[in-house]
C-alpha cells in the first residue's frame, strides 16, 4: 500500500507540473503581447514557478511518505515520460 501511494503521489506531482504548464500556456494565449522582454520575463516566471512547486511538492512527499522515496521519484519520472510520449504522439498526428 505504501509503495502504491508513493507512486501515485509522484504521478500527481507530475500532473500538477503539466497543469501549471498548460495554465501558463492558456494565459499566454489570452494575454498576447509583442514585447520580447515581457514575453521572456513571463517565460522565466513560469519556469521558476513550476520548478519551485515541483521541488516543494516532492520534498513534502519525501517527508510524508518517508519509507519509499525511490517509488515516489519513479512515479514522478513515469508521469513526465508519459507526458512527453503523449506530446510526441499528438504532434505526429497533426
Amino acid at each position: 500500500m505504501g509503495i502504491a501511494l508513493a507512486v501515485a503521489y509522484g504521478g500527481a506531482v507530475s500532473v500538477l507540473n503539466t497543469a501549471l504548464l498548460w495554465w501558463r500556456w492558456y494565459r499566454g494565449a489570452q494575454d498576447f503581447h509583442c514585447d520580447g522582454g515581457r514575453h521572456l520575463r513571463s517565460f522565466y516566471r513560469s519556469a521558476m514557478e513550476r520548478f519551485f512547486v515541483v521541488v516543494i511538492m516532492l520534498a513534502a512527499g519525501f517527508v510524508w511518505i518517508g519509507d519509499h522515496p525511490v517509488a515516489l521519484l519513479a512515479g514522478f519520472m513515469f508521469g513526465q515520460a508519459a507526458w512527453i510520449a503523449a506530446s510526441l504522439a499528438l504532434r505526429e498526428r497533426t
